[in-house]
């Protein structure tokens, strides 16, 4: 066996403590799997990415040369996050289980991969550190495969924006947060593979995509211990367990509740409350609730604020002033407009209105 000497230091130690974080989360989001039918997808996004990092030190630290059987376990894994990440927030959302059946076309790129690459992983013992130095004179390997996992992040980070459909207001802030922070991985390894092929860097300096890494694992951690909304869903509470309203009902009601609010507008009420809304609508205050609750996956004020919130969106863009805006759309004050455009936006509405400034100017450049 090849002589090395093998050494940790303090940064490949932090690195191999995130990865046994990163082991932890993926148990605890298969242990929520029923909570929320999408941690399955998370839980091995987050384990595929704790498996890359520990590869990259084995890597770093040359311990792959004492054992040569653990080189390059991660070489195909960028083909499988973008599709599972897609996967976790189509679940969520969606509250239901996702077929693995109907996951299985997306998993095709990396699996025609993986097996290209089974020659690679049937090599053992000092035969592998030969065949590293022929994988990394295989165009497949250094222009295809970088190219198509460019591809791949591109597209299922577009699929996942078009979905939670960002800026909206009307996905929970919760995943915005996470799919944002995902597409901030996504963004630093299209970087990494592009300038990887144009010979800028070599494929072996990956010391910022395994940053990457670690921050995605430990925002998921924070984000799931302090909300727990990620590990539990978006399912109702069982509050309407014993509810006589059937499935079709309920989608009337919704229906009926949704054509009111968009053309009689009554939130511009800011006395508006649950109970006249649901005799506006000839219905109880319990089925009301009930449906905003299971089908508009919020509570009846942040049903009626999210309203509220898109027609300010339209004002502040037209110019208006903050305050006026506040009060036009139906708020009693500037300090509750702000907390709920805040919380529908991740943004205070000057922000928003520089933002999109910042937009317009770019487009006309």
């Amino acid at each position: 066996m090849t002589e090395a000497n093998f050494s940790l230091t303090t940064w490949p130690i932090i690195f191999l403590i995130s990865t046994s974080v990163g082991f932890f989360l993926s148990f605890v989001l298969v242990m929520k799997r029923k909570s929320n039918p999408g941690n399955v997808f998370l839980a091995l996004l987050v384990l595929l990415f704790s498996i890359s990092i520990a590869d990259s030190v084995l890597y770093w630290t040359d311990y792959y040369l004492i054992q040569p059987d653990l080189l390059g376990l991660s070489l195909s894994f960028a083909l499988f996050f973008g599709p599972l990440f897609y996967s976790y927030v189509q679940a969520s959302l969606l509250d239901k289980d996702v077929k693995w059946s109907e996951r299985a076309l997306h998993a095709i790129p990396g699996l025609l991969y993986l097996l290209y690459l089974s020659r690679f992983y049937l090599t053992f013992g000092e035969a592998k550190l030969l065949a590293i130095e022929v994988w990394y004179r295989d165009p497949i390997n250094t222009i295809l495969a970088p190219a198509l996992k460019v591809v791949s992040l591109g597209v299922y980070a577009w699929l996942t924006h078009k979905l939670l459909g960002l800026g909206a207001g009307k996905s929970p802030v919760w995943l915005k947060r996470a799919s944002r922070i995902f597409m901030a991985y996504t963004f630093l390894l299209i970087i990494y593979n592009v300038l990887v092929v144009t010979g800028v860097l070599k494929i072996q300096w990956d010391y910022l995509i395994a940053a990457a890494m670690v921050v995605f694992i430990y925002y998921i951690g924070y984000l799931g211990f302090s909300n727990s909304k990620l590990m539990e869903g978006l399912k109702p509470s069982d509050k309407y367990k014993s509810t006589t309203l059937t499935s079709r009902a309920g989608e009337h009601i919704y229906q009926k509740l949704k054509a009111c609010l968009e053309n009689e507008k009554p939130w511009l009420n800011p006395e508006l409350r649950l109970n006249n809304l649901a005799e506006q609508l000839g219905v109880t205050s319990h089925q009301l609730s009930q449906v905003i609750n299971e089908r508009g996956k919020m509570n009846f004020a942040e049903f009626v604020n999210s309203y509220r919130i898109e027609e300010a969106k339209s004002l502040i863009l037209q110019g208006e002033k903050v305050i006026d805006v506040a009060f036009a759309v139906g708020f009693n004050n500037k300090t509750s407009f702000y907390e709920a455009f805040r919380k529908a936006t991740d943004q205070t509405p000057n922000e928003f209105r520089k933002q999109h400034q910042l937009r317009v100017s770019h487009r006309a450049s």
